[in-house]
């Protein structure tokens, strides 16, 4: 799959990355700031147009360039980031 354009918003304790196709949101990955250093990812979920072709993976590895970005550490409690990033060692040094 191409990359996707991801944007990135937030709002108080609650951010998200996003996909937007054709105007629409097709996916996004919502977390929740649970301290000054520390984020965790609450949910990721990808619109049928996008799903099994990458989207989510590039949603959390996005994510993860933020958190090193920024200096945060990262509590994937979202079931699919945390296989995700279980999955591919050279995303797990954001873990908290």
């Amino acid at each position: 799959m191409d990359e996707l354009i991801i944007e990135h918003a937030q709002e108080g304790e609650t951010g998200a990355w996003f996909i937007t196709v054709d105007g629409q949101r097709a996916g996004a990955m919502v977390y929740e700031d649970v301290g000054p250093d520390t984020i965790k990812i609450v949910h990721t979920e990808v619109g049928p147009a996008l799903r099994g072709k990458g989207a989510g993976e590039q949603l959390v590895r996005a994510g993860v360039a933020w958190a090193r970005e920024h200096g945060k550490k990262v509590v994937p409690q979202c079931p699919y980031a945390k296989a995700t990033i279980a999955k591919h060692p050279e995303l797990q040094d954001v873990l908290a």
